[in-house]
């Protein structure tokens, strides 16, 4: 699909280019990443790298501080590539490859080609005819380079696979460069190069030059895009590495089993929690239990207590979260009673670090108890 010059805001493009698959206009916005790009992007499910390269595409085409961005960093690993004068995005090739993005000089020539990648595999064309695409461009050899641009997290090895995948002397001897999040390597034949990098410093490249030449639109839309990759990395299965198989994890998982289950008895033996007819109930999410907070003479409030994966991978503060279901009885609290008195229903609870166990699990008690205090009224729980 080509990029035309003259084109609305990025967001209103989108909505009209994947309108049909979206559903706009049928579902209500949300997000909690304050893009609504990304939210685009979860209305397409196995779609996003289609929507990331087409919006990068996009940017190139409407920004001339973007593509020169573009091709100074992929100068820092090559010759120069010269000035891109305009990009196409889904161009295929003589042997029926499709590349995702290419950028052309004033003559026409392929000189950047860009596979945009999440967490999808390689073709069956990558990147061993792409290269030998660039190598055939034009009769005479240019610089040109093929950029894969990937999650960081996914940097190391997705370069030991595209590297292994390169014909036998095609590689340069010399030792591939890698220099802030950047791999580099040179291709016998001619000025050409393959070269990798993450999204985050692609787009933080662009948006700085845009800043700098005070395109306002573009670096707004750029920060929509970096915006859709962060969500993409954080939702994504990272890559295994032997040291996670050590005893390590585990134990420390275990660990916070029983700190729940310690710190939900001390509470209890305090006066504060109530379990009676509640169990350790393990969610989706992980590990846990449903306590009531609160006093026997004031009321009692019931939550889940324990380790929440998907919060603690999202929010990154503290593995233990309570949260709140519903009010209790004897006086009556509903949710918004909670709120009101408590400022929330979700809690991370603290972790000291550095301390023995019993200094954890007085620190989590403590911090039920505060909460517990919180519904009863000042004197409550201890």
């Amino acid at each position: 699909m080509g990029i035309q010059a003259a084109a609305p805001p990025l967001t209103q493009w989108v909505v009209a280019v994947f309108n049909p698959a979206i559903g706009f206009g049928h579902h209500p916005m949300g997000g909690t990443n304050g893009s609504l790009l990304a939210h685009l992007a979860s209305r397409l499910t196995g779609r996003t790298e289609t929507l990331a390269t087409e919006a990068l595409g996009y940017i190139l085409s409407r920004s001339p501080g973007a593509r020169s961005a573009l091709r100074e960093l992929v100068g820092t690993g090559a010759d120069d590539v010269g000035v891109i004068e305009s990009v196409e995005t889904e161009v295929k090739g003589d042997a029926n490859e499709r590349v995702d993005l290419v950028g052309f000089d004033a003559q026409g020539f392929e000189r950047v080609l860009v596979e945009a990648k999440f967490w999808a595999g390689l073709t069956e064309h990558q990147p061993k005819t792409y290269l030998e695409r660039l190598r055939r461009e034009g009769h005479a050899p240019r610089a040109s380079v093929l950029l894969f641009v990937a999650p960081e997290q996914r940097l190391e090895t997705l370069w030991n696979e595209v590297r292994g995948r390169v014909p036998e002397g095609m590689l340069d001897d010399g030792e591939p460069r890698q220099v802030e999040q950047r791999y580099c390597a040179r291709i016998r034949g001619g000025p050409y190069r393959l070269m990798l990098t993450s999204w985050a410093r692609l787009l933080r490249a662009m948006s700085s030059r845009a800043s700098d030449e005070g395109d306002v639109a573009a670096e707004g839309d750029l920060q929509q895009l970096l915006a859709l990759c962060e969500r993409e990395d954080s939702d994504a299965f990272l890559p295994i590495r032997a040291e996670e198989f050590g005893p390590a994890v585990p134990r420390r998982l275990l660990n916070l089993q029983q700190l729940v289950d310690d710190a939900t008895e001390r509470a209890r033996e305090r006066g504060f929690a109530d379990t009676k007819g509640l169990n350790v109930t393990p969610q989706t999410y992980g590990y846990g239990r449903y306590l009531r907070l609160g006093r026997a003479d004031a009321g009692w409030a019931e939550a889940w207590f324990g380790v929440n994966y998907q919060r603690w991978a999202k929010e990154g503060e503290t593995p233990l979260w309570l949260h709140f279901v519903h009010g209790g009885n004897s006086p009556h609290m509903s949710l918004a009673d909670l709120r009101s008195r408590l400022g929330g229903t979700h809690f991370y609870v603290p972790l000291p670090v550095g301390v023995e166990y019993d200094s954890a699990l007085d620190a989590v008690v403590k911090s039920l108890g505060w909460l517990a205090e919180g519904l009863v009224g000042e004197g409550g729980a201890t």
